[in-house]
C-alpha cells in the first residue's frame, strides 16, 4: 500500500542559531524516519525578513490552517507566545497535532504538564515531555562505549558528541511519529459544515486582512482535503 504524503505544520521558535538548527534536524528525522510521508514545514522557511510583520504572521496562519497535522514545541521556562497563539487556532480548526518539550526545566502550575495549565492539549492533541539532556547524555555514553575515535580527547568528543546529536533527535523524531499516529487516527471532532465555518470565523476575526489569504476557495480546499 502507496501512503500519501501529508504535511504538518511545526511550530516553535526562530529567533536563534540553537532554535533554527534545532528545529531543522528534528524536522529532518521525522521526514526520514516516517519513509519521506510526514513532510514538517518550517515557518523558518516560509519567512522573508524584508516582509510586514503582518504579512509573516498571515503566511504561517495560513500555512498551519492548510496542515494535515502539527507540533508545537514548548520549550522555555515561557512558552513562546506565538506557538501558543498557533496551538489554540489548531484546536479551534481540529487539527490533529503534538505538543513537544525536550526542557527539563519545569514551569507553571500543572502537576502533569511542565507549563501553564491553560495550554492543555485538546481532544485531538498529546503532549510529549522529553528529557533532552538525559536522552543526549545517554546518547553520547552509547557513541563513546561503540566507536574508538582516533585522536585528541577533546576532537574525539567533539565528533562523539556529533553523533550523540543525531541519535538524540532521531530518538525524539520516533517518539512524534508515533504519537502523530495516534492523534491521526482519532476521529474528527468538527464536521465539513462545522470546519467551513470555523475556517470562516477564524479568516474574519485573525484580523490584518487574513480573510485575503484565507479565501472562500481555500476554504472550500482545505475542507475538502481534510473530510475526504
Amino acid at each position: 500500500m502507496v501512503r500519501t504524503p501529508s504535511y504538518g505544520y511545526f511550530a516553535g521558535g526562530l529567533f536563534s542559531s540553537k532554535d533554527l538548527c534545532g528545529n531543522a534536524l528534528l524536522a529532518n528525522q521525522i521526514f526520514k524516519q516516517s519513509k519521506e510521508t510526514l513532510i514538517p514545514v518550517l515557518p523558518q522557511n516560509l519567512e522573508q525578513r524584508e516582509h510586514t510583520g503582518a504579512s509573516i504572521r498571515s503566511t504561517d496562519l495560513l500555512a498551519l490552517a492548510r496542515s494535515d497535522w502539527a507540533i508545537f514545541q514548548f520549550d522555555g521556562t515561557e512558552l513562546d507566545s506565538g506557538t501558543v497563539v498557533e496551538h489554540e487556532l489548531a484546536k479551534f480548526l481540529d487539527i490533529p497535532y503534538v505538543l513537544l518539550r525536550t526542557d527539563f526545566r519545569s514551569g507553571g502550575d500543572a502537576r502533569d504538564l511542565p507549563w501553564n495549565l491553560m495550554n492543555r492539549p485538546g481532544p485531538r492533541g498529546e503532549a510529549i515531555v522529553v528529557d533532552a539532556m538525559g536522552e543526549y547524555r545517554r546518547a553520547l555514553s552509547d557513541a563513546q562505549q561503540e566507536l574508538l575515535l582516533e585522536g585528541d580527547s577533546c576532537a574525539a568528543l567533539l565528533r562523539y558528541g556529533e553523533i550523540a546529536l543525531e541519535r538524540m533527535h532521531a530518538a525524539i523524531a520516533g517518539l512524534v511519529i508515533d504519537t502523530l499516529t495516534q492523534v491521526r487516527s482519532r476521529h474528527p471532532i468538527l464536521s465539513s459544515q462545522e470546519l467551513t465555518f470555523a475556517l470562516g470565523i477564524s479568516a474574519k476575526t485573525a484580523g490584518e486582512n487574513f480573510h485575503e489569504w484565507l479565501t472562500p476557495q481555500e476554504i472550500s480546499a482545505i475542507v475538502s482535503r481534510r473530510t475526504r
